[in-house]
């Protein structure tokens, strides 16, 4: 059943024309702003619209009265569609930012994902909060056309989740001018963005965003990150067709769950370290290292010919490394690092090679919390005593990140007892299960080639790699794993009396799930 949103963005408030922060300080709308929402709400005139919601701030309601008017409807006031707390940004010029707040202001312009309102909101927190009750809204009126007034960051932030693109992509989501409207279908949990951005109801002279100086100067930056999007864009398909190539990135047939070691059930399998070019050849290489390891003097020198080989060889692994070292130089501040780790086993696929292209000396790290230092060109590797690093700065690459148990519970530790400090860590895999904050707690800045998400899913059903019931599982998985499944086994219920009868290791696993009932079937 399709349900229509319309997204009116606010009229022109005090904060836009006096060109102050305004989240959720309440402003009222001025004089262009009522004209401006009297053209809106004739606009949408002739457009059906069953119900009509507002954030609870002055702007947005005063906006949807106008609308209200028209199509006399009565406005459904909410707080959860509000603008960003800006916290202690609340009511600062914004060409003051730079000054007062130079961290914050930063990540506001250049990195959303990471930016965090001092003494109010994160971009994380914020985007969480709209999407939650906007799937509430959809499930309150499924199959109605609902008309929602809300703010401008409100519609970038929302706008970027309805597209499929994680949250460090919003700042290639243009800001749409003052009574803008917005329209996207959702049908079956999926969305499609019908129209963005339409401010064809005001004349230039009503128009605010072109009509301040800072506009032009925006306009140029956005087509500058537009086409940092496009590389990113080709990155990520890249990433994602060689996931499936090298069969990294597994998905099951549709009703044909995948079982996991923990006897819990899921739609996919994921191996990153299969991009060394194939399951075989990593294995082979997994071999090798458990081969040679006990020669930890010896050993890095060894994988470095290893790897550097595979490079000239494959061309999957030579792509994969060549764009891990450029979203490297994009995304950390390589020119403060000193050393560059890597973790046993599966992290040195990565690591070494990438030290080397980069002239960075490598720390291969231990299970057994040893460490040993070097040029990856030299035979020998020292072996790195506690506090021997004198504060230096380590980039950490890894194969991927669940819940970085191994960073917290291993490679941190081990930098920290060298007397280095984990400043960064490169994984070509976040599988967004808590990882990255965990790495945030311990102070390390998280960066991921591709992340497990709606993202990589729609790039694969785009390429054709899956087809739109494995989308659809994939999803559904991705939003909430263990209903998911749930619902799953409750509608086939053959599937575990079939696993009963399996082969051993898939009838251990489904006994495993039915005596600790995961998912709740008694």
């Amino acid at each position: 059943m399709k349900t229509t949103l319309i997204f009116v963005r606010h009229a022109q408030a005090e904060g836009n024309i006096q060109r102050e922060f305004h989240g959720w300080t309440d402003s009222n709308i001025t004089a262009d702003g009522h004209k401006q929402a009297k053209l809106a709400a004739e606009k949408l005139a002739d457009v059906k619209i069953d119900v009509l919601y507002s954030s609870s701030l002055k702007r947005t309601l005063q906006t949807a009265e106008y609308i209200s008017r028209v199509k006399n409807l009565p406005i459904v006031r909410t707080d959860k569609l509000k603008e960003i707390n800006g916290g202690d940004w609340e009511g600062v010029k914004f060409d003051e930012l730079p000054v007062k707040y130079p961290e914050s202001n930063y990540t506001w312009e250049n990195k959303p994902h990471e930016h965090v309102m001092p003494n109010g909101e994160t971009m994380v927190e914020f985007q969480a909060r709209l999407v939650d009750e906007v799937k509430n809204i959809i499930l309150q009126n499924q199959g109605k056309k609902v008309c929602i007034v809300t703010h401008g960051t409100a519609i970038k932030a929302l706008m970027c989740y309805f597209q499929g693109l994680p949250l460090e992509e919003m700042l290639y989501i243009p800001w749409y001018d003052n009574t803008s409207i917005s329209i996207i279908d959702c049908e079956d949990s999926k969305y499609e963005v019908i129209s963005e951005g339409d401010a064809s109801h005001l004349d230039p002279s009503l128009s605010t965003l072109q009509n301040q100086e800072w506009w032009q100067d925006y306009q140029k930056k956005l087509e500058e990150h537009k086409i940092k999007r496009g590389k990113i864009d080709m990155r990520r398909s890249n990433l994602v067709s060689w996931l499936f190539e090298t069969t990294a990135f597994r998905v099951c047939e549709p009703n044909k769950p995948f079982w996991y070691t923990s006897g819990t059930i899921g739609p996919f399998y994921i191996n990153t370290h299969f991009l060394f070019g194939s399951e075989k050849k990593a294995n082979d290489f997994l071999k090798f290292i458990d081969s040679e390891k006990a020669e930890k003097v010896t050993l890095t020198n060894k994988l470095l010919k290893k790897t550097r080989e595979n490079y000239e060889q494959d061309k999957i692994y030579k792509d994969l490394i060549d764009s891990m070292v450029d979203f490297i130089k994009e995304n950390v501040a390589i020119n403060e690092i000193d050393y560059i780790s890597g973790g046993e086993r599966r992290d040195w696929f990565f690591s070494v090679i990438a030290a080397d292209i980069l002239k960075k000396p490598h720390i291969t790290l231990f299970k057994d919390m040893e460490a040993y230092i070097g040029n990856v060109n030299d035979e020998k590797f020292k072996k790195v005593e506690a506090s021997s690093l004198n504060g230096a700065r380590v980039l950490h690459i890894a194969d991927l990140i669940t819940e970085a148990s191994s960073y917290e519970r291993a490679w941190v530790p081990a930098i920290k007892s060298l007397g280095g400090k984990m400043i960064d860590s490169l994984v070509v895999v976040d599988r967004m299960q808590g990882g990255a904050k965990v790495l945030e707690g311990l102070g390390v800045k998280s960066n991921a080639m591709i992340s497990i998400d709606e993202s990589l899913f729609s790039s694969a059903l785009e390429q054709e790699l899956i087809n739109e019931e494995q989308n659809k599982m994939l999803l559904s998985y991705f939003h909430n794993p263990k209903e998911s499944m749930r619902e799953f086994l409750l509608k086939n219920k053959s599937f575990l009396n079939e696993a009963l009868k399996s082969d051993p290791k898939t009838a251990e696993r489904a006994k495993l799930l039915i005596e600790k009932d995961l998912y709740k079937l008694n």
